[in-house]
């Protein structure tokens, strides 16, 4: 066989290996915004995919790795956008309070990305380091300022995290409008010390425009559902 042969069929076998590997995290996306409560498992994914289990395993070793590359595909440049539209605010309190807006904002439109944010910061195992380090640079920042009063960093963060994972879910599966969406956050920002009537003030703030390019997912209904029959674990 030809040089020039081996290098066609290298090139076939990569495009191949690169196609199952986007079939899995486009399966993925959509298993997570199917699946309520972050409940999605790898035999759902596969099973979306049309793979088997062992060509699964082929890819990623297991189902972090595999939200870590959904993340890096549809959820991490939203995520980013935000933050650097974010990153041009002054005020700690303004900074944090608008980027919750926007992370619940794109929740509810985007069922998909909300998910996945969702499933990636239920804990330690399974939060990446852009989801980790949220919100503490603006936490830090209120306190030294004076801005914000809480004793204890992983606790005001643990906050932040929890209070905005439960509006998420009550968003995701129920629906929620903007007056909601500003109510939550706050009562998280009047939580680290602000007045009642400055927390309110930050909710007239206009919102930046995200510095995303990233089209808004939305996962589609008409598609078979995921069949449940025998889940093996994790």
């Amino acid at each position: 066989m030809s040089e020039t042969n081996l290098e066609r069929r290298a090139q076939i076998g990569q495009q191949r290996r690169e196609n199952t590997r986007r079939k899995l995290i486009a399966a993925a996306a959509r298993v997570i915004a199917e699946v309520d409560d972050g409940r999605a498992t790898i035999d759902d994914v596969i099973q979306i995919a049309g793979v088997a289990r062992g060509t699964f395993y082929n890819y990623f070793t297991d189902w972090n790795a595999l939200l870590d590359a959904v993340w890096q595909g549809i959820g991490r440049d939203p995520f980013l956008g935000m933050q650097q539209a974010c990153a041009e605010i002054d005020d700690p309190a303004t900074r944090l309070f608008i980027m919750m807006q926007l992370i619940l904002n794109r929740t509810a439109e985007d069922a998909t990305w909300g998910w996945l944010v969702y499933a990636m910061s239920s804990g330690a195992d399974t939060v990446n380091d852009d989801l980790a380090r949220f919100p503490r640079p603006d936490l830090l920042e209120g306190k030294r300022t004076g801005t914000f009063t809480f004793e204890n960093l992983d606790s005001a963060s643990d906050l932040i995290v929890v209070g905005l994972r439960a509006a998420m879910r009550r968003t995701l599966i129920e629906g929620r409008n903007l007056s909601y969406l500003q109510s939550i956050c706050i009562l998280l920002v009047k939580a680290l010390g602000l007045t009642d009537a400055a927390a309110r003030q930050l909710s007239t703030v206009p919102l930046p425009e995200s510095r995303d390019a990233t089209p808004i997912a939305t996962a589609s209904r008409s598609q078979p559902s995921i069949k449940r029959g025998q889940r093996n674990p994790l």
